[in-house]
């Protein structure tokens, strides 16, 4: 798992993009900054807040069991790349305790990453699902725009109902695809394959094609002219640029959309935020956005922050207290990577976690822990001790460092 992935997790502990309430009213609307298109409106399908509950036992379950668990019970479309094995095993006792949380702790444990699209949540192995994710929002963006001026009655900007049945190609997926737009795929060649079933739902043109392209790290791209699909190969050169609501941005939020690691750009225009990025900043800034509603408010408050880290370690609600002004909690951690366990821990808490190089391969050894009303950085002590390491924080910035003085 690379640093900049490890980074990039701890930064997305403020968003909150996981859809578990169909009809929930819209906190929000944004739109591409080319235009105030309605069809681009916001939230979007997978933006509700992150804090919908979820928790699911491990049981001898395996990854796909578990997608499908998460399919079922918040509603969420979960796209599982093909290079993913199915099969794979769950790693810990439990998840959650929320969708969100699940996914993260699953992309963790199998050095996977997890994407948000409009309307889809993708898991592969990294850079597809980001790469794919953002492919997928330009284009809706750019044929939401054309419509408007070349083609104001095409059907191409209206959802349709993508499915096909087990064992079917890739090829016939889009060629599926293909039947409820009306496009022209001669020209795209795809490696011979066969899927599981597939029930996408009502879903966009650019959703259906920009799934069946990242397993082989494709960007089935259309042209809304001609509707002819051509295959380009996935690239990192793709930026969207949307516009949000005005309001107040707490200051550590702008910094990490603006990071190296997230890769947005965010200028006041008006009374609108102007934000050029890639999928993940957009994915932090609208779940800020969703989540407070007015905006007028921090994203979370510490208290909630750590109450869910508690949460989502332990095996069951946490147990805690608060003694001379410090919140302490209580857990029970089995057989888990000491690694992916501070990095659940710094997403759920908002911190940004780095591991110095010393310190990598001792935090891939599995550990066990069990605790009384500790406070997080007794948590943390706890877990790498053991391990030779120790821990500094400064505020939100935690480092783990080689062998204990």
């Amino acid at each position: 798992m690379t640093g900049e992935f490890r980074t990039l997790m701890a930064a997305a502990a403020l968003v909150a993009v996981w859809s578990a309430m169909p009809g929930a009213a819209p906190a929000f609307s944004a739109s591409p900054a080319s235009s105030a298109a309605t069809a681009a409106d916001f939230p979007r399908p997978v933006a509700a807040p992150r804090e919908t509950s979820l928790r699911i036992f491990a049981e001898g379950k395996t990854l796909e069991e578990t997608l499908a668990g998460i399919r079922e019970r918040t509603g969420l479309r979960v796209w599982r790349d093909r290079r993913v094995d199915p099969a794979l095993p769950l790693l810990s006792e439990n998840y959650g305790p929320t969708a969100g949380a699940v996914l993260d702790q699953l992309a963790a444990e199998h050095q996977l990453e997890v994407a948000v699209a409009d309307e889809v949540v993708l898991l592969g192995p990294a850079p597809a699902p980001e790469l794919a994710a953002t492919e997928m929002m330009a284009a809706w963006d750019s044929l939401v725009a054309s419509g408007r001026e070349d083609r104001p009655d095409d059907t191409l900007t209206q959802t349709r109902a993508v499915r096909w049945p087990m064992l079917t190609t890739p090829s016939e997926a889009l060629q599926t695809v293909a039947e409820q737009w009306d496009l022209r795929i001669d020209s795209v060649s795809l490696p011979h394959d066969l899927w599981p079933a597939v029930d996408l739902g009502e879903v966009r043109v650019t959703t259906a094609l920009g799934l069946i392209g990242v397993g082989f790290d494709l960007s089935l791209e259309l042209d809304p002219v001609t509707r002819r699909v051509t295959a380009e190969p996935l690239g990192p050169q793709t930026r969207v640029a949307r516009e949000y609501p005005g309001q107040t941005l707490p200051p550590q939020l702008r910094s990490r959309l603006t990071s190296p690691a997230v890769g947005g750009q965010l200028r006041k225009q008006g009374d609108r935020w102007l934000l050029s990025g890639p999928a993940k900043a957009h994915a932090m800034l609208e779940s800020l956005l969703v989540s407070t509603g007015t905006g007028s408010q921090p994203p979370d408050s510490a208290r909630a922050r750590e109450m869910r880290a508690a949460a989502s370690h332990s095996g069951g609600d946490p147990q805690n207290r608060e003694v001379d002004g410090l919140k302490r909690y209580s857990l029970r951690l089995v057989n888990k990577p000491a690694d992916a366990f501070l990095e659940s821990l710094c997403r759920s808490v908002g911190w940004q976690l780095e591991i110095a190089p010393e310190a990598a391969a001792p935090l891939t050894q599995r550990i066990d822990l069990e605790v009384e009303q500790a406070t997080l950085d007794e948590l943390i002590e706890r877990a790498v001790g053991p391990l030779g390491l120790r821990a500094e924080r400064d505020g939100e910035r935690l480092r783990i460092v080689g062998e204990r003085r």
